[in-house]
């Protein structure tokens, strides 16, 4: 099967108790939730990582300033907390986090049906992409960059988006025996679900349930990948 990247993060990964009593364990995931998101839209090579809107965000922010009466000027999309390449993160690190020898540059690629889904889900009809431009997740999969066999991978991340990009985890609300006697679903040595041979009812159950165990934003399973 072909997953795309939807994007790369810095992360510095936080202890959490595991299954077991006195257990503490680092859970891989790209959720700000969970771990500490290292990206600093305040930092002086933050606008040059986020990218510039392209033509579909012009257009829709048109629209939107003609319906809303707005005339706020569109020059930037909203600082997003993702890279868009490997050798962008890197530097990042390098240059603002050389000491930390902690934090992991994660990845994020999506299924075929994923990618579109994501896509279509946080398109141009939302008024929050017209007014403050598409999340980078979205930008990103635009792009349909392949994955290719560089990275280590970790497993698989159960991910609820905002509008704002930030991302929720199964690890906010679902417990690991939940997973497993509703799904088959266990949980590997990273945090991470390790295997699952269909993901259809999964994603049924979290975008279904909204407010009962799961944040009420959409949901999708993703890729995740250790980079050096």
């Amino acid at each position: 099967m072909k997953y795309y990247l939807g994007g790369y993060y810095l992360m510095q990964l936080r202890p959490h108790p595991g299954t077991q009593p006195g257990e503490w364990r680092y859970i891989y995931t790209c959720s700000s939730c969970i771990n500490v998101n290292c990206y600093d839209p305040c930092l002086d090579d933050a606008r040059e990582i986020s990218a510039l809107p392209d033509e579909e965000e012009r257009a829709q922010h048109e629209i939107w300033e003609q319906q809303s009466g707005s005339g706020t000027p569109f020059v930037e999309i909203g600082l997003q907390p993702v890279f868009s390449s490997l050798e962008a993160v890197r530097r990042y690190k390098d240059e603002h986090f050389a000491e930390k020898k902690e934090l992991a540059i994660l990845g994020l690629f999506f299924s075929e049906a994923e990618h579109t889904r994501l896509i279509d889900t946080f398109g141009p009809a939302a008024s929050e992409i017209a007014q403050f431009g598409q999340i980078g997740l979205r930008k990103n999969l635009r792009r349909r960059i392949p994955e290719d066999d560089t990275g280590r991978e970790l497993g698989y991340d159960l991910i609820g988006i905002e509008n704002t990009g930030d991302l929720h985890t199964f690890h906010c609300n679902l417990t690991e025996r939940f997973l497993q006697e509703q799904f088959g679903l266990k949980i590997n040595r990273w945090g991470l679900i390790g295997h699952c041979t269909g993901w259809e009812p999964i994603m049924r159950f979290c975008n279904e349930n909204e407010g009962e165990g799961v944040e009420p934003v959409p949901w999708f399973y993703a890729k995740v990948k250790l980079f050096e």
